[in-house]
């Protein structure tokens, strides 16, 4: 029997709207915590693959998606010191096929605007912002929520969708994330009038020593989003710091022209710190349970991050659902599922970036394996990943 009180979710990120919707789809009232006073997102770019888009349907909103989304024709790898292309990865009508759904890329700002308007539009659903969840009483009739300014709201339980620094997390799993070891910086140019291969309609990935770039379209495919990545040893909180491209050149002196001048000509970057924290051991207690980049911090190097977040919220709701509530037994079966995938895609990110940035001749041996290796036997590797149905795997 389906509980009189809200399920809470603190955070309205893609976590949390996700979750939100998939619960309150599922016959739940939800009440939404979020401790912006104005819901806003980064409008960095995001890349969703196939794994994606199908929890996406799974939430009633890959429609909307999918129609501001630009859908890549493929994944080209070149080599950052040279230039030369080492392979290309198709993720057009091939991968479709293969995984039974698109690869799509667009704004996060995008990705955010069409959860919170299906949650809007979901019945049982409520946002409450500038509340900013700062403890939790436990009673055996649910969870009681307290924000910084004393305010309080109960409910059955708590989905701690709050990030890679949640407050949720505290007495379930470690708290502190570390530094990674990289220093990201980001932004986004028009793509009328950019030469070859900025105006391929591709997914664009230079690698080399200490640093990689990523770029692809976006808006529909009137903006190249630029992403770069360096070794580094900075730490700071801030998602949004200003940054510049002088910061990123050192670490491409070597590298063609086209793209240092791509770099240099790019305006508004933005720069953050990489950090990592292990899978958190356990992701519930005490009417709490954990997902996401809260559960299981993703770094960058697969673009899964808020894939994984989509994941978790599609296959929470179904097991709620059938279970009729958070429960113990839910909460237990929602960790075995998806446990061992956070485990495997967490280690595969990691293991990415240390390849993307080899030097030397660990480098020139992984230039030759992406060149000599066809490029779809390199995409049924990732079978296990774009392959992925959330709906069918909230039913083994």
């Amino acid at each position: 029997m389906v509980s009189t009180q809200p399920i809470l979710i603190a955070g309205a990120g893609i976590a949390g709207l996700a979750a939100a919707i998939g619960l309150a789809r599922k016959g739940f009232g939800v009440t939404v915590l979020e401790r912006q006073p104005v819901l806003t997102e980064a409008g960095a770019g995001i890349q969703i693959g196939p794994n994606g888009v199908k929890a996406l349907g799974c939430l009633g909103v890959r429609a909307t998606v999918e129609a501001v989304a630009f859908r890549p024709a493929g994944l080209t790898i070149r080599r950052g010191e040279s230039g030369d292309r080492l392979t290309t990865l198709p993720w057009g009508e091939a991968a479709n096929a293969r995984y039974g759904a698109p690869f799509l890329t667009l704004l996060r700002t995008e990705l955010q605007a069409a959860l919170l308007a299906a949650a809007k539009a979901t019945p049982g659903l409520d946002l409450v912002l500038g509340f900013e969840a700062s403890a939790f009483a436990i009673s055996s009739g649910g969870i009681t929520v307290q924000a910084d300014d004393g305010r309080e709201i109960s409910g059955a339980a708590l989905v701690g969708a709050d990030g890679l620094w949640s407050r949720v997390r505290a007495g379930i799993g470690p708290t502190e994330p570390q530094p990674a070891g990289y220093t990201a910086f980001r932004t986004a140019i028009p793509r009328a009038g950019l030469q070859a291969p900025f105006d391929a309609p591709e997914v664009g990935l230079w690698i080399g020593r200490e640093a990689h770039v990523v770029h692809y379209p976006v808006k529909g495919g009137d903006l190249l989003n630029i992403v770069a990545v360096v070794g580094g040893t900075a730490s700071s909180r801030n998602w949004d710091e200003h940054g510049s491209s002088a910061e990123i050149a050192p670490f491409v002196a070597t590298w063609p022209e086209c793209l240092r001048e791509l770099l240099r000509r790019a305006p508004g970057w933005r720069r953050w710190t990489l950090h990592d924290l292990p899978v958190v051991p356990r992701w519930s207690g005490q009417s709490r349970v954990l997902i996401g980049d809260a559960a299981h911090p993703v770094l960058p190097f697969l673009a899964q991050g808020a894939v994984m977040a989509l994941e978790d919220a599609v296959v929470l709701a179904a097991i709620v659902g059938a279970a009729g509530g958070l429960t113990p037994d839910a909460l237990r079966r929602f960790e075995s599922l998806r446990r061992p995938r956070a485990l495997k895609l967490t280690a595969a990110s990691r293991r990415n970036g240390r390849i993307y940035h080899l030097s030397g001749p660990a480098a020139a041996a992984r230039d030759l394996a992406l060149h000599l290796t066809p490029a779809p036997l390199l995409l049924r590797n990732y079978g296990w990943l774009y392959g992925f149905d959330p709906a069918a795997a909230a039913n083994q």
